[in-house]
């Protein structure tokens, strides 16, 4: 009983975690623009919500009107999923790592790390542990698990 409300309370809290993550994306984007332009921020939000759903309609399209579109026998959806699972995520988290790890300051990186933790030995013993993960062998096994996902490597 009342199986029919929790679905529907399910799907309206699901939508509303989905809309909140999207504003959140949006917000980056309108940010650097507010930040490199001299457009409003309400023009640059509109624009780029209109440019989001625009690029969106294929992928909504992929299961319907154009189930019949594919490129290596996949849909335009499926291929969205594929370059944003399989090959955006892990270049953004080697790219992350490897600036991280090459391109900041070590002192800067550890004291953003541990803020508010005070100045302790073990800390600093972990600091040294983690920043030595991120630079040497997080991209390392970023980039394994890029070639793994890709294919290149089984």
């Amino acid at each position: 009983p009342g199986g029919g409300g929790f679905s529907f309370l399910f799907f309206l809290l699901l939508s509303i975690a989905a809309l909140t993550s999207t504003i959140s994306i949006l917000e980056m984007l309108v940010s650097t623009l507010l930040d490199e332009t001299k457009m409003s921020r309400h023009h640059i939000v509109i624009g780029i919500s209109v440019i989001i759903f625009i690029l969106g309609i294929p992928s909504a399209l992929s299961f319907g009107e154009w189930s019949h579109v594919k490129l290596f026998n996949l849909n335009v959806f499926d291929i969205m999923d594929y370059l944003s699972a399989n090959i955006m995520l892990p270049l953004g988290g080697l790219f992350v790592a490897v600036f991280v790890g090459w391109g900041l300051n070590r002192k800067n990186v550890l004291g953003e790390l541990f803020h508010g933790f005070g100045r302790s030995k073990g800390i600093s013993r972990v600091g040294s542990t983690w920043f030595f993960l991120v630079k040497f062998i997080a991209p390392i096994l970023i980039f394994l698990v890029f070639l793994s996902v890709t294919g290149v490597i089984r």
